[in-house]
């Protein structure tokens, strides 16, 4: 009888993290501070290191998240990178292109257009991309003729906050 005890509950551990998950992305989908003060608490112990990292950075992006949703305005981030040129930027972030040999660059959201800025540079205007979403840390950009363009960002909030900025960006 002992031994069925212990068997049932060594998921336990498991369950608490892929519910912890899943309740994690779906407040990233209307992101809220309550939201936020019910998934601190359940962040996985000291014992399951690599998994509270990743909790915590995805705790991070939910703060970056309620931060521009009490916003009325996107930023709006001062650059001078020769791929903007007048366009307002909203979102810069360092990202990689796995679909493109995990070429390296930057991922910038301006008022008229997406730009990745690698080692050749990718833009799309808005009118064309159809989709966004974000899946762990990349960004999925859908455009017509089953064109698509993912980015990989660093963490979870940049892949986050340029989910939102975009869907917003896209919604003009």
């Amino acid at each position: 009888m002992a031994w069925g005890f212990f068997r049932k509950n060594s998921g336990a551990p498991e369950r608490q993290v892929t519910l912890w998950w899943q309740d994690a992305n779906a407040s990233l989908l209307r992101p809220t501070v309550a939201a936020l003060e019910d998934l601190r608490p359940r962040i996985a112990s000291l014992d399951q290191l690599d998994e509270r990292e990743r909790q915590e950075e995805m705790l991070h992006a939910l703060e970056r998240l309620c931060a521009m949703t009490e916003a009325s305005a996107l930023p709006i981030i001062a650059t001078q990178h020769r791929v903007i040129g007048s366009d307002e930027c909203h979102f810069m972030a360092p990202v990689s292109a796995p679909d493109h040999g995990d070429a390296s660059g930057k991922l910038f959201l301006t008022s008229h257009r997406i730009v990745f800025a690698g080692g050749a540079s990718i833009a799309w205007p808005w009118h064309r991309v159809r989709r966004v979403t974000r899946h762990d840390r990349d960004v999925v950009f859908e455009g017509g003729d089953s064109l698509t363009l993912r980015l990989r960002g660093n963490s979870y909030g940049d892949a986050a906050v340029a989910t939102m900025v975009a869907e917003r960006l896209c919604r003009r």
